[in-house]
């Protein structure tokens, strides 16, 4: 402790100041973790050094925060996690000529060693992103989808500079190419299909348009709280083809915006697979103006499991479950209503009594089977 007197203004007027310097030890709860480690390698073998590791959590968006998170010289890394389902990003050195690349869902209940993650050769895809009058957008991110898997393709150092330039490496293949503006403009996200990408490609220009917006907030019907991390998804009703959104999911807030051409949209609320609450749909939200959808309620979920088998008892991967609500109460939204590659599924939807179609994949030899009269109580 100090004191300090000061004169002001004059002999009779002092100030006393008095300041105490104090440590103050807090307790802080650390959550139960594990250690995720592997090694990183060129298509040679050889180990690749200082490739930046990020991790996302798949239930909450967020890119955590790691110690330790690059790679050492024989390109091996241990990085501290929590418990949960990751994606795990590989960010070639500054400099390097190698493509990112990514595993995705991982599982984390312990301590997991993902083996060997190689960095495949990449080709330069550049280009600029400019808006109507030909002036660069900045901070626009750049989505690479394989055209044939439909699989997103992670790549480094996407985001358009200041005056709209970007040139990124990817694996050679063919891409579909999405343009996402920043949050805080009013632009439409552009697409370029089947980018072909064999050789280095350049002197790409896109150019993205102005649209309307959609904007609302996510809660949980019971309880009114916010809902992070849902997953919009805007399907034009007259095409019936989805629109490529840029920052589609709900903020911590349970806030949305996104940007969409004029026209009618079914829009769907799908909440992160960690969460126990079902999804939710609107359709037929005509957008002429700025639209906002208010508060849009999630119901709580119960699981619906089970296993999807050809004549032959073997698994269908990819056979898609449709649940109508009974006596014509209209579809109910699933997330995540596909099956694995074992034929399995998981899918929450609200109690109630349903119609369920079970559709093949397509192009598979297979007819459509319908469960009629499903009612769900609880867990099923």
């Amino acid at each position: 402790m100090f004191s300090k007197t000061r004169k002001v203004g004059g002999p009779r007027a002092t100030l006393l100041a008095s300041s105490v310097l104090a440590i103050v030890l807090i307790a802080l709860p650390l959550s139960t973790a594990a250690v995720l480690s592997g090694v990183v390698v060129d298509e040679a073998g050889a180990g690749v050094g200082n490739v930046d590791i990020d991790v996302i959590d798949q239930c909450t968006g967020e890119n955590l925060f790691l110690v330790n998170d690059r790679t050492a010289a024989d390109g091996s890394y241990a990085v501290v996690v929590p418990n949960g389902t990751h994606d795990v990003h590989y960010t070639p050195p500054s400099g390097s000529t190698l493509a990112g690349n990514a595993q995705r869902g991982v599982v984390v209940t312990g301590d997991v060693d993902l083996g060997t993650t190689v960095l495949h050769p990449g080709l330069v895809v550049s280009g600029v992103v400019v808006d109507s009058v030909g002036t660069g957008i900045a901070g626009v991110d750049l989505q690479f989808i394989d055209s044939a898997t439909r699989e997103r393709i992670f790549v480094s150092n996407r985001t358009t500079d200041a005056t709209g330039a970007y040139s990124v490496r990817i694996a050679s293949g063919t891409y579909d190419v999405q343009y996402k503006p920043a949050a805080t403009t009013t632009f439409l996200t552009a697409e370029r299909k089947d980018l072909v990408v064999q050789s280095d490609v350049t002197g790409l220009s896109d150019t993205l348009l102005t649209g309307l917006q959609i904007s609302g907030t996510v809660i949980e019907d019971a309880s009114g709280l916010p809902v992070r991390n849902v997953d919009l998804d805007a399907i034009d009703l007259c095409t019936g083809r989805k629109v490529a959104t840029a920052h589609d999911n709900t903020d911590v807030n349970g806030a949305f915006s996104i940007y969409v051409p004029s026209g009618t949209y079914l829009i769907t609320f799908d909440p992160p697979a960690c969460s126990t609450l079902a999804a939710e749909r609107r359709s037929g939200v005509v957008v002429d103006v700025d639209t906002n959808l208010g508060d849009i309620p999630l119901l709580d979920g119960v699981p619906v499991t089970g296993r999807v088998l050809d004549p032959g008892g073997q698994p269908v991967e990819r056979a898609r479950l449709k649940f109508y609500i009974a006596g014509g109460g209209g579809r109910q939204e699933a997330a995540r209503d596909r099956t694995a590659i074992d034929g399995t599924f998981e899918i929450r939807v609200p109690l109630e009594t349903y119609n369920i179609n079970v559709e093949p994949p397509q192009g598979a030899d297979l007819l459509l089977e319908r469960l009629a009269g499903v009612e769900i109580i609880g867990p099923t």
